[in-house]
């Protein structure tokens, strides 16, 4: 006698807003509420900045220094930080995880500036180069808001602060895109 049986992971069983894949993906219960995916789940890239570029999230997205000088960050931990200058930088290479097919992500930084100059561009974060941008992050000239982009075939998707970045203050910037929506 045959049976037919259809597995299906598209469902949350637990209701815990994971779906069955995903924990099982991660090694939680996808049957209990109670076990959930850790937090570095999904997790693409992690640059704590302890005196190098290296990706600590087990992707070996590592990053290379360009000029970049070594200061201390917002609780005052020497060598836990970066300063940029203008033409410093931290280069990482390309890879398929930085640009999801799926156009869902996060980014979450820390951020300090002596000088937001609201009269130029200053790229924060940007994956591809000036002719070819996929996101980027930076003060939007002439207001100094924090504004996230994202470009598309034929469009650009802007989020953009309700207030400047602050001088002389750390600055958490959070960025999240469902696919559609950016937040």
């Amino acid at each position: 006698q045959d049976v037919n049986v259809t597995i299906t992971w598209e469902n949350d069983a637990d209701a815990d807003g994971f779906i069955d894949w995903e924990e099982h993906q991660a090694g939680s219960d996808p049957d209990s509420n109670a076990s959930k995916p850790g937090l570095d789940f999904g997790l693409v890239a992690y640059y704590p900045f302890d005196g190098n570029a290296s990706d600590m999230s087990g992707n070996g997205l590592n990053g290379t220094i360009s000029g970049v000088q070594s200061i201390s960050d917002r609780f005052a931990r020497p060598g836990t930080a970066y300063a940029f200058d203008g033409s410093s930088h931290i280069m990482v290479n390309h890879s398929p995880h930085l640009t999801p097919s799926n156009g869902k992500m996060s980014l979450s930084l820390w951020l300090y500036s002596a000088n937001f100059d609201k009269n130029t561009w200053q790229e924060i974060l940007m994956k591809g180069n000036n002719d070819n941008r996929e996101y980027l992050l930076r003060p939007d000239m002439g207001t100094g808001r924090a504004a996230f982009v994202v470009y598309g075939q034929n469009s650009q998707q802007w989020l953009t602060s309700n207030t400047p970045l602050p001088n002389n203050q750390w600055s958490h910037l959070v960025v999240t895109s469902d696919g559609s929506m950016l937040s």
